[in-house]
C-alpha cells in the first residue's frame, strides 16, 4: 500500500493536526479516502485506543461514525499518538451555517437535536464490553474523569481557584445515572457532517464519555452559546440572533425525543468549564504540570474564557479571575 499524492491539511482540530489522504491498496483495488488524526500529545496517550474502540463499535452498528480500519495504538508518528480513519462525505454544519446563517439555522437545529437524542438513546452494552476488553473499563470514562483531572491539576499547581472549583464539584457531585448514555463530549455543528440535511458523519470523539446524557447536553448548550470564535463577516446582532435560534431550536428538538433533567445541567456545565479553566490556570504556573492547556487551546481564547468565567460564577459563586497574562 502507498499514499497517493500529498497529505492535505483539514480545518479544525485544536488539539490535533488533521490531514486527508488517499491510500492505494494495490492489486487494482480502489484507493481509500482516509484521515490522519495526529494528536499534539505524546505517544503515551491512550486516546487512540479509546477513540478507535468507540468509533469502530459505533460504525459496526451502522451509525454514521468513521471507522478506524488500521490499528495504530502501539505506534508513534513523530513522537505523537495518532489514528487513521475513514473520511466521511459531506461538509460540516458549521460551514453550512457560516455560509448562510439565517437560511440554514432551522435545518441545523433539527439535525443537531435529533442526532444528539438518537446518540443518547443508543444501546451501550456492546461498547462497554469492548472498552473493558481493551483495558479501559467504562467506569473510568465517565464524565467524572474530568473531576479526577481537576483534582490532579489543583494538587500539582497549588492554585487556590482550581482547589475551590474541585471542592464545589466534589461536594455537589450527582449520583450515578440509572441509564448510561454514550456522550460525544464535543457535539457542535463543526463536528457533524451532512449532505442535503442528512447526517453523513459524527466526528471528533476525543472527549467521549459514558454517563448522564445531561453532561453532553450541557456541553452542547454551552458550545452553542459561545458562537463563532474567529472573525465572522456577519454583524454581531445577526450572530446573537442565530445563537438564540440555535439554542431554542436545539433544546426544543432534543426534548421532543428525550427528556432532560434540568437539575443536572448546571453541574455538568460547571464540570466541563472548570476542567477547561483548570487547564488554563495550571498552565500559567508551570509547563511541567501534566494536562495543562497547550498552545492554541480553544478554551483559552479571551472571549471563551470570559464566558466561562461568568458562567462559573453564576453557578458556583467562584470568581476565577482574569485570563492569565491578559
Amino acid at each position: 500500500m502507498r499514499i497517493v499524492g500529498e497529505l492535505r491539511r483539514l480545518t479544525g482540530g485544536f488539539d490535533t493536526d488533521i490531514y486527508a489522504f488517499e491510500l492505494d491498496a494495490g492489486h487494482g483495488d480502489p484507493s481509500e479516502s482516509l484521515v490522519l488524526r495526529h494528536y499534539r500529545e505524546s505517544s503515551r496517550s491512550d486516546r487512540p485506543l479509546v477513540e478507535s474502540t468507540v468509533q469502530n463499535v459505533s460504525a459496526n452498528a451502522g451509525h454514521p461514525v468513521p471507522a478506524v480500519p488500521y490499528d495504530t495504538t502501539s505506534r508513534s508518528l513523530l513522537g505523537r499518538a495518532h489514528i487513521v480513519m475513514q473520511r466521511m462525505p459531506g461538509i460540516s454544519l458549521l460551514d453550512t451555517l457560516m455560509a448562510d446563517p439565517m437560511g440554514s439555522a432551522e435545518m441545523i437545529v433539527n439535525v443537531l437535536g435529533t442526532t444528539h437524542a438518537r446518540i443518547h438513546g443508543l444501546e451501550t452494552s456492546d461498547l462497554i464490553v469492548a472498552l473493558t476488553e481493551s483495558g479501559r473499563p467504562a467506569e473510568s470514562l465517565s464524565p467524572f474523569k474530568g473531576l479526577v483531572d481537576i483534582s490532579a491539576l489543583a494538587d500539582a499547581s497549588r492554585n487556590p481557584t482550581i482547589a475551590s472549583l474541585n471542592k464545589w464539584l466534589s461536594d455537589n457531585r450527582p449520583g450515578e445515572p440509572e441509564e448510561l448514555s454514550l456522550c460525544h463530549g464535543d457535539f457542535h455543528p463543526g463536528n457533524i457532517l451532512a449532505e442535503e440535511g442528512r447526517v453523513t458523519g459524527v466526528i471528533d470523539w476525543g472527549n467521549f464519555a459514558i454517563g448522564h446524557a445531561e453532561y453532553d447536553v450541557a456541553v452542547t448548550r454551552f458550545l452553542i452559546a459561545i458562537g463563532p470564535i474567529g472573525d465572522s463577516p456577519a454583524p454581531r446582532e445577526q450572530i446573537d440572533a442565530v445563537i438564540r435560534q440555535l439554542t431554542l431550536g436545539y433544546n426544543a428538538t432534543y426534548e421532543e425525543l428525550r427528556s432532560v433533567n434540568e437539575s443536572l445541567i448546571d453541574y455538568y456545565t460547571a464540570l466541563r468549564v472548570s476542567h477547561a479553566i483548570g487547564k488554563v490556570l495550571a498552565g500559567a504556573v508551570g509547563a511541567d504540570i501534566p494536562g495543562i492547556a497547550h498552545e492554541g487551546y480553544a478554551w483559552a481564547i479571551p472571549v471563551v474564557y470570559k464566558l466561562m468565567r461568568r458562567r462559573l460564577f453564576e453557578i458556583t459563586g467562584i470568581d476565577c479571575g482574569p485570563l492569565p497574562d491578559s
